[in-house]
């Protein structure tokens, strides 16, 4: 996989492991490399990565040619078919007999990717930041009174495949919680991902 080159906000590696449902794979490995390293592999093709994408982009059809050039891949990771997390949640009840069932969610993913093949993603604006501003929250809302209830959450597993708010929202549907918005705080210390919805529906 290459980041799209083109892209204005192209990241040259980003990590992430998300697959989606299902189960990994195990001796299929799925790889991130840079532009550049994908323009060594395929620079006797005559194409540049940038090219592709422009082409691909244009013509909305894939582009494919052969690259002439073999590579061979040595992987050391080491697949956990099942592993144990955990989501934090908090919740500040509403004052009101009947409005303290509804529910304003605030939260952010607690997770990141770590180490990868000898480089750091230490995760600082994906998520640090989200749960920072969400710990920011509670603290300021914290001071004050509300008719509604509030939930705090950091959730887990995102970079597997949005397992902790998979299961942040079956939680909420078997409980029957009134979800009146959601304030979901991913990447927020710069203006590339800043993510968060709250519905129409009145807060008080």
């Amino acid at each position: 996989f290459v980041s799209s080159p083109n892209d204005k906000w192209s990241q040259v590696l980003i990590c992430s492991v998300v697959h989606g449902d299902g189960e990994q794979i195990e001796y299929f490995p799925q790889l991130h490399i840079s532009p550049k390293a994908a323009n060594d592999f395929i620079g006797t093709s005559g194409y540049l990565i940038e090219e592709c994408q422009e082409k691909i982009d244009r013509k909305q059809k894939p582009l494919s040619f052969l690259t002439r050039n073999k590579a061979e891949i040595k992987v050391t990771a080491l697949y956990e078919k099942n592993a144990k997390t955990m989501n934090v949640v908090g919740k500040i009840e509403g004052n009101d007999l009947e409005l303290k069932d509804d529910y304003l969610i605030i939260g952010a993913h607690l997770d990141h990717v770590g180490s990868q093949a000898g480089l750091l993603f230490p995760g600082a604006n994906d998520n640090a930041s989200g749960m920072a501003g969400t710990i920011e929250a509670a603290r300021v809302l914290s001071q004050f009174s509300f008719e509604n209830s509030i939930i705090y959450t950091g959730l887990s597993g995102e970079e597997q495949g949005l397992f902790g708010g998979k299961h942040m929202a079956k939680v909420a549907k078997e409980k029957g919680w009134n979800i009146i918005g959601v304030l979901n705080n991913d990447m927020i210390g710069n203006i590339e991902g800043i993510d968060g919805v709250i519905d129409n529906r009145s807060f008080r």
